[in-house]
């Protein structure tokens, strides 16, 4: 796999046999709200649908659900349901190697997280965003993205969010040449390594203690 393979970024699998039995389910749930005309519950059941075919590999399934999610999250005027289908989206256009598709969703995404003040959806969205710029060579959206996706780290006192975009700030300021603040954000990376890891001591610790 090459190092700019967007397959690099591919979601946590799970077994296929506990996926398909997670189909089977959520089939039986649109067709349960379809039939008792709840929109709110057919939109979950589409964009839960969606993820799961897109965690088997197949794309072309996974997204004919989030694009069905997407038109029926606008019907709906949910923002949210909007801003997760074009999420979705996103990822899995980024997946399949269309980078520019997968921007325009993304960007759609991060308007809404944006108007919408979600934080945690926003980070998520700047570290896809930023994925994609690197996969496109273009390290300065990309170090921009990953700038923002810190800023908000640091908001919610993200330390696990914090680290990985320090991680990917060094090495993308390295890549351009810059290495001065590479070895910075790879020092303020450490920092927050060694504090998570005194206190995963502490707590071993405690633990042995009681």
């Amino acid at each position: 796999m090459e190092e700019n393979d967007p397959k690099n970024f591919r979601v946590v699998e799970e077994p296929e046999d506990e996926l398909y039995e997670k189909i089977k389910e959520l089939k039986t749930c649109l067709n349960d709200a379809i039939e008792d005309e709840d929109r709110i519950a057919e939109a979950d059941a589409l964009s839960f649908l969606g993820l799961a075919y897109y965690k088997l590999g197949d794309y072309q399934s996974a997204k004919e659900y989030h694009q069905k999610h997407l038109a029926l999250s606008q019907e709906l005027k949910d923002e949210k349901g909007e801003r997760r289908a074009h999420g979705n989206l996103g990822c899995l256009y980024k997946i399949t190697g269309d980078l520019p598709t997968a921007r325009e969703h993304l960007t759609a995404a991060l308007n809404i997280a944006k108007e919408r003040g979600d934080k945690r959806p926003l980070a998520k969205i700047y570290n896809n965003l930023g994925n994609i710029y690197e996969l496109e060579m273009n390290y300065e959206e990309a170090l921009n993205c990953n700038k923002e996706r810190l800023a908000v780290a640091r908001e919610l006192n993200d330390q696990n969010g914090m680290g990985k975009a320090l991680a990917n700030l060094g090495s993308l300021s390295h890549v351009v040449g810059n290495l001065r603040e590479s070895i910075a954000f790879y020092e303020e990376m450490l920092s927050i390594l060694r504090a998570k890891l005194r206190k995963y001591s502490r707590m071993c610790i405690l633990n042995v203690i009681v």
